[in-house]
Protein backbone atom coordinates (compact mmCIF):
# COMPACT_ATOMS: atom_id res chain seq x y z
CA UNK A 1 0.00 0.00 0.00
CA UNK A 2 1.52 3.41 -1.21
CA UNK A 3 2.90 5.16 1.80
CA UNK A 4 0.61 8.19 0.97
CA UNK A 5 -2.27 5.82 2.03
CA UNK A 6 -0.93 5.31 5.78
CA UNK A 7 -0.59 8.30 6.44
CA UNK A 8 -4.35 9.37 5.58
CA UNK A 9 -5.05 6.27 8.31
CA UNK A 10 -2.52 6.84 11.03
CA UNK A 11 -4.25 10.37 11.43
CA UNK A 12 -7.35 8.50 12.39
CA UNK A 13 -5.80 7.14 15.22
CA UNK A 14 -5.77 8.41 18.69
CA UNK A 15 -1.98 7.74 19.46
CA UNK A 16 -2.31 5.89 22.80
CA UNK A 17 -5.19 3.29 21.17
CA UNK A 18 -3.75 -0.03 20.73
CA UNK A 19 -3.92 -1.71 17.42
CA UNK A 20 -4.01 -5.67 16.77
CA UNK A 21 -0.50 -6.50 15.29
CA UNK A 22 0.18 -10.14 13.98
CA UNK A 23 2.95 -11.99 12.62
CA UNK A 24 1.32 -15.35 10.28
CA UNK A 25 4.22 -17.20 8.73
CA UNK A 26 4.05 -20.58 7.14
CA UNK A 27 5.15 -22.39 10.40
CA UNK A 28 3.88 -20.48 13.52
CA UNK A 29 1.60 -17.37 14.28
CA UNK A 30 2.15 -14.28 17.04
CA UNK A 31 -0.28 -11.94 17.99
CA UNK A 32 -0.24 -8.65 20.25
CA UNK A 33 -1.47 -5.40 20.67
CA UNK A 34 0.36 -2.48 19.73
CA UNK A 35 1.09 1.30 20.80
CA UNK A 36 3.30 4.15 21.03
CA UNK A 37 4.76 5.44 24.19
CA UNK A 38 5.32 8.59 25.96
CA UNK A 39 8.81 8.35 24.34
CA UNK A 40 7.74 8.09 20.99
CA UNK A 41 8.89 4.21 21.02
CA UNK A 42 6.48 1.35 19.56
CA UNK A 43 5.71 -1.06 22.35
CA UNK A 44 4.15 -4.05 21.75
CA UNK A 45 2.20 -5.98 24.67
CA UNK A 46 0.20 -8.82 25.28
CA UNK A 47 1.89 -11.08 22.98
CA UNK A 48 0.74 -14.40 22.41
CA UNK A 49 2.59 -17.56 19.97
CA UNK A 50 0.50 -20.18 18.26
CA UNK A 51 1.97 -23.32 16.75
CA UNK A 52 0.65 -23.21 13.21
CA UNK A 53 -1.14 -26.51 13.62
CA UNK A 54 -2.98 -25.59 16.43
CA UNK A 55 -5.75 -23.27 14.48
CA UNK A 56 -7.94 -24.38 11.78
CA UNK A 57 -7.77 -21.09 10.31
CA UNK A 58 -6.80 -17.16 11.28
CA UNK A 59 -9.97 -15.84 12.02
CA UNK A 60 -10.32 -18.91 14.74
CA UNK A 61 -6.71 -17.37 16.39
CA UNK A 62 -7.64 -14.00 16.14
CA UNK A 63 -11.34 -14.91 17.80
CA UNK A 64 -9.59 -16.54 20.42
CA UNK A 65 -6.83 -13.87 21.29
CA UNK A 66 -9.68 -11.24 21.52
CA UNK A 67 -10.95 -13.24 24.34
CA UNK A 68 -8.06 -13.72 26.14
CA UNK A 69 -7.97 -10.17 26.39
CA UNK A 70 -9.53 -6.81 27.60
CA UNK A 71 -9.14 -4.71 24.54
CA UNK A 72 -11.05 -4.51 21.52
CA UNK A 73 -9.31 -2.80 18.94
CA UNK A 74 -10.41 -1.13 16.28
CA UNK A 75 -7.66 -1.58 13.52
CA UNK A 76 -5.44 -4.72 12.61
CA UNK A 77 -2.25 -4.72 10.85
CA UNK A 78 -0.98 -8.73 9.92
CA UNK A 79 2.10 -9.11 8.54
CA UNK A 80 1.61 -12.16 6.56
CA UNK A 81 4.11 -14.54 4.71
CA UNK A 82 3.68 -14.26 0.92
CA UNK A 83 2.58 -11.39 -1.97
CA UNK A 84 0.46 -8.41 -1.11
CA UNK A 85 -1.35 -7.79 -4.67
CA UNK A 86 -5.36 -8.62 -4.00
CA UNK A 87 -7.95 -8.54 -1.85
CA UNK A 88 -7.27 -12.20 -0.98
CA UNK A 89 -4.13 -13.29 -0.18
CA UNK A 90 -2.75 -16.81 -0.62
CA UNK A 91 -0.13 -17.96 1.88
CA UNK A 92 3.48 -18.97 0.19
CA UNK A 93 3.98 -21.73 2.43
CA UNK A 94 0.49 -22.60 4.29
CA UNK A 95 -2.94 -23.27 2.49
CA UNK A 96 -5.19 -20.72 3.36
CA UNK A 97 -6.36 -17.88 1.86
CA UNK A 98 -7.02 -14.67 4.00
CA UNK A 99 -9.30 -11.71 3.24
CA UNK A 100 -9.71 -8.14 4.65
CA UNK A 101 -13.18 -7.81 4.13
CA UNK A 102 -13.69 -10.78 6.08
CA UNK A 103 -11.51 -10.25 9.01
CA UNK A 104 -12.50 -6.67 8.94
CA UNK A 105 -16.33 -7.45 8.74
CA UNK A 106 -16.15 -10.22 11.38
CA UNK A 107 -14.41 -8.61 13.88
CA UNK A 108 -15.75 -4.91 13.16
CA UNK A 109 -12.54 -3.76 12.25
CA UNK A 110 -12.31 -0.16 11.14
CA UNK A 111 -9.85 -1.17 8.76
CA UNK A 112 -7.63 -4.28 8.16
CA UNK A 113 -3.72 -3.99 6.97
CA UNK A 114 -1.67 -6.56 4.97
CA UNK A 115 1.83 -6.70 4.44
CA UNK A 116 4.87 -8.95 3.55
CA UNK A 117 6.09 -10.80 6.49
CA UNK A 118 9.39 -9.62 5.07
CA UNK A 119 8.51 -6.22 4.82
CA UNK A 120 7.17 -5.49 7.99
CA UNK A 121 10.28 -7.83 9.01
CA UNK A 122 12.24 -4.89 7.84
CA UNK A 123 10.59 -2.11 9.16
CA UNK A 124 11.17 -3.49 12.61
CA UNK A 125 14.93 -2.58 12.06
CA UNK A 126 15.13 1.09 13.40
CA UNK A 127 12.51 0.56 15.73
CA UNK A 128 15.00 -1.95 17.53
CA UNK A 129 17.39 -1.41 20.06
CA UNK A 130 21.12 -2.75 19.62
CA UNK A 131 20.39 -5.47 22.04
CA UNK A 132 18.40 -7.03 19.72
CA UNK A 133 21.29 -7.85 17.53
CA UNK A 134 24.19 -9.65 16.90
CA UNK A 135 27.40 -8.32 15.26
CA UNK A 136 28.68 -10.98 12.56
CA UNK A 137 30.64 -8.95 10.30
CA UNK A 138 32.12 -5.19 11.28
CA UNK A 139 32.27 -2.53 8.79
CA UNK A 140 30.74 0.95 8.09
CA UNK A 141 27.49 1.81 7.29
CA UNK A 142 27.10 4.34 4.98
CA UNK A 143 23.89 6.93 5.77
CA UNK A 144 21.05 6.71 3.26
CA UNK A 145 22.11 3.59 1.60
CA UNK A 146 19.92 0.64 1.18
CA UNK A 147 19.81 -1.65 4.36
CA UNK A 148 19.45 -5.15 3.08
CA UNK A 149 17.55 -7.51 5.54
CA UNK A 150 17.34 -11.55 4.23
CA UNK A 151 17.29 -14.77 5.51
CA UNK A 152 15.50 -18.14 5.88
CA UNK A 153 12.57 -19.54 7.65
CA UNK A 154 9.49 -21.47 6.43
CA UNK A 155 10.29 -19.69 2.97
CA UNK A 156 13.21 -17.08 2.20
CA UNK A 157 12.40 -13.24 2.61
CA UNK A 158 14.11 -10.52 1.23
CA UNK A 159 13.59 -6.68 1.56
CA UNK A 160 15.49 -3.33 1.12
CA UNK A 161 15.09 -0.78 3.74
CA UNK A 162 15.90 3.02 3.26
CA UNK A 163 15.16 6.19 4.41
CA UNK A 164 13.84 8.60 2.39
CA UNK A 165 12.61 12.52 3.26
CA UNK A 166 12.57 11.51 6.73
CA UNK A 167 10.80 8.47 6.92
CA UNK A 168 11.92 5.16 6.07
CA UNK A 169 10.46 2.88 2.99
CA UNK A 170 10.77 -0.92 2.66
CA UNK A 171 11.15 -1.85 -0.80
CA UNK A 172 9.27 -5.48 -0.32
CA UNK A 173 10.88 -8.27 -2.86
CA UNK A 174 10.58 -11.95 -4.09
CA UNK A 175 14.48 -12.51 -3.99
CA UNK A 176 14.07 -15.73 -2.79
CA UNK A 177 12.73 -17.14 -5.50
CA UNK A 178 15.88 -16.21 -8.09
CA UNK A 179 17.25 -19.33 -9.44
CA UNK A 180 20.10 -20.88 -7.44
CA UNK A 181 23.53 -21.15 -9.01
CA UNK A 182 26.30 -23.89 -7.61
CA UNK A 183 29.84 -22.77 -7.08
CA UNK A 184 30.97 -25.91 -6.66
CA UNK A 185 31.35 -29.76 -7.42
CA UNK A 186 29.10 -31.22 -4.98
CA UNK A 187 26.69 -28.30 -5.05
CA UNK A 188 26.34 -29.05 -8.35
CA UNK A 189 25.24 -33.01 -7.66
CA UNK A 190 22.95 -31.76 -5.60
CA UNK A 191 21.01 -29.34 -8.27
CA UNK A 192 21.18 -31.79 -10.77
CA UNK A 193 19.72 -34.39 -7.87
CA UNK A 194 17.14 -31.66 -7.45
CA UNK A 195 16.54 -31.20 -11.11
CA UNK A 196 15.10 -34.92 -11.82
CA UNK A 197 12.22 -33.46 -9.66
CA UNK A 198 11.93 -29.91 -10.03
CA UNK A 199 11.90 -27.83 -13.47
CA UNK A 200 12.87 -24.86 -10.89
CA UNK A 201 15.29 -24.70 -8.32
CA UNK A 202 15.27 -21.50 -6.17
CA UNK A 203 17.41 -20.26 -3.59
CA UNK A 204 14.48 -20.94 -1.10
CA UNK A 205 14.41 -24.44 -2.40
CA UNK A 206 17.90 -24.80 -1.70
CA UNK A 207 18.42 -23.43 2.03
CA UNK A 208 14.64 -22.50 3.36
CA UNK A 209 13.22 -24.90 5.39
CA UNK A 210 10.36 -25.98 3.73
CA UNK A 211 13.64 -27.29 1.30
CA UNK A 212 15.39 -28.30 3.96
CA UNK A 213 14.07 -32.26 3.12
CA UNK A 214 14.98 -31.87 -0.30
CA UNK A 215 18.66 -31.12 0.14
CA UNK A 216 19.01 -33.94 2.75
CA UNK A 217 17.47 -35.98 0.72
CA UNK A 218 19.86 -35.52 -1.98
CA UNK A 219 23.24 -35.28 0.30
CA UNK A 220 22.04 -38.79 1.11
CA UNK A 221 22.01 -40.41 -2.33
CA UNK A 222 25.52 -38.40 -2.86
CA UNK A 223 26.89 -40.29 0.00
CA UNK A 224 25.19 -43.65 -0.87
CA UNK A 225 23.22 -43.42 2.28
CA UNK A 226 19.95 -44.87 2.92
CA UNK A 227 17.53 -41.87 3.67
CA UNK A 228 15.09 -41.29 6.31
CA UNK A 229 12.84 -38.29 5.85
CA UNK A 230 13.63 -36.00 8.87
CA UNK A 231 12.00 -32.42 9.70
CA UNK A 232 14.10 -29.63 9.62
CA UNK A 233 14.21 -29.35 13.07
CA UNK A 234 15.28 -32.85 13.46
CA UNK A 235 18.26 -32.10 11.37
CA UNK A 236 19.44 -29.44 13.42
CA UNK A 237 19.42 -31.06 16.11
CA UNK A 238 21.41 -34.31 14.92
CA UNK A 239 23.75 -31.77 13.02
CA UNK A 240 24.52 -30.71 16.51
CA UNK A 241 24.92 -34.10 17.78
CA UNK A 242 27.37 -34.56 14.98
CA UNK A 243 25.76 -36.56 12.48
CA UNK A 244 28.10 -36.33 9.33
CA UNK A 245 25.29 -35.82 6.72
CA UNK A 246 23.09 -33.53 9.00
CA UNK A 247 26.50 -30.94 9.17
CA UNK A 248 26.56 -31.14 5.72
CA UNK A 249 22.54 -30.37 4.61
CA UNK A 250 23.68 -27.83 7.63
CA UNK A 251 26.74 -26.04 6.21
CA UNK A 252 25.42 -26.37 2.02
CA UNK A 253 22.34 -23.90 3.66
CA UNK A 254 24.69 -22.06 5.30
CA UNK A 255 26.91 -21.52 2.20
CA UNK A 256 23.76 -21.27 -0.26
CA UNK A 257 22.46 -18.48 2.27
CA UNK A 258 26.08 -16.16 2.39
CA UNK A 259 26.55 -16.20 -1.12
CA UNK A 260 23.19 -15.18 -1.87
CA UNK A 261 24.03 -12.43 0.83
CA UNK A 262 26.50 -11.16 -1.12
CA UNK A 263 25.31 -11.35 -4.91
CA UNK A 264 22.30 -9.37 -3.29
CA UNK A 265 24.46 -6.86 -1.36
CA UNK A 266 26.28 -6.24 -4.66
CA UNK A 267 23.03 -5.95 -7.22
CA UNK A 268 21.08 -4.13 -4.31
CA UNK A 269 23.86 -1.21 -3.29
CA UNK A 270 23.49 -2.23 0.32
CA UNK A 271 25.60 -0.33 1.64
CA UNK A 272 23.79 1.22 4.96
CA UNK A 273 24.55 -2.73 6.29
CA UNK A 274 23.16 -6.41 6.01
CA UNK A 275 20.78 -7.76 8.64
CA UNK A 276 20.00 -11.93 8.76
CA UNK A 277 16.72 -12.41 9.91
CA UNK A 278 14.41 -16.08 9.55
CA UNK A 279 14.21 -18.46 12.05
CA UNK A 280 16.38 -20.87 10.06
CA UNK A 281 19.11 -18.45 10.25
CA UNK A 282 19.83 -18.80 13.63
CA UNK A 283 20.33 -22.55 13.45
CA UNK A 284 23.09 -21.99 10.82
CA UNK A 285 24.95 -19.18 12.80
CA UNK A 286 27.74 -21.51 14.25
CA UNK A 287 28.55 -22.24 10.66
CA UNK A 288 28.31 -18.81 8.55
CA UNK A 289 30.55 -17.10 10.86
CA UNK A 290 33.30 -19.97 10.04
CA UNK A 291 35.77 -18.74 7.57
CA UNK A 292 35.22 -20.90 4.96
CA UNK A 293 31.03 -19.93 4.90
CA UNK A 294 32.05 -16.09 5.45
CA UNK A 295 34.50 -16.71 1.92
CA UNK A 296 31.28 -17.20 0.46
CA UNK A 297 30.28 -14.11 1.16
CA UNK A 298 33.13 -11.85 0.63
CA UNK A 299 34.67 -13.82 -2.07
CA UNK A 300 33.51 -11.47 -4.84
CA UNK A 301 36.38 -10.92 -7.02
CA UNK A 302 37.15 -6.90 -8.06
CA UNK A 303 34.41 -6.33 -5.42
CA UNK A 304 35.47 -7.83 -2.44
CA UNK A 305 36.33 -4.58 -0.48
CA UNK A 306 33.23 -3.36 -1.46
CA UNK A 307 31.09 -6.36 0.43
CA UNK A 308 34.10 -6.51 2.71
CA UNK A 309 33.14 -3.12 4.36
CA UNK A 310 29.70 -3.73 4.61
CA UNK A 311 28.46 -4.48 8.29
CA UNK A 312 26.59 -7.66 9.19
CA UNK A 313 24.34 -8.02 11.93
CA UNK A 314 21.81 -11.19 13.06
CA UNK A 315 18.48 -10.18 14.23
CA UNK A 316 17.65 -11.85 17.51
CA UNK A 317 14.12 -10.59 17.80
CA UNK A 318 11.55 -13.55 17.17
CA UNK A 319 8.55 -10.96 17.62
CA UNK A 320 10.33 -8.21 15.14
CA UNK A 321 7.78 -8.39 12.51
CA UNK A 322 4.94 -7.20 14.96
CA UNK A 323 6.91 -3.99 15.77
CA UNK A 324 7.53 -3.70 12.39
CA UNK A 325 3.18 -4.34 11.16
CA UNK A 326 2.82 -2.05 14.17
CA UNK A 327 4.81 0.69 12.54
CA UNK A 328 3.71 1.00 8.90
CA UNK A 329 0.67 1.89 9.97
CA UNK A 330 1.47 4.05 13.41
CA UNK A 331 4.23 5.38 11.88
CA UNK A 332 2.87 5.87 8.19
Amino acid sequence: MPQSQFKKVTEMFEINKPILVGDIGGTNIRLGMASIDSNNRICVDHIKFNPGGDVACLEDAIAAYLDCISLKPEYVSLAIAGPQNSEIIHLTNRNWRLSRKNITLRFGFKRTFFHNDFEAMARSIPELGTECFDLVHAGENISNCPILVAGPGTGFGVSLLARFMKQWIVLPSEGGHQAYSPRNYLEFQILQYLQKEKSYISLELMCSGRGMPYVHKAICEINGVSYAPLEPFEIHEKALSNDNICIQVCKFNAATFMGAIGDMALSSGARGGIVLAGGVTQHLMKYIKTPNIMARYLNRGVRSEYVKNIPIRHLLEPTAALYGTAAMVLRG
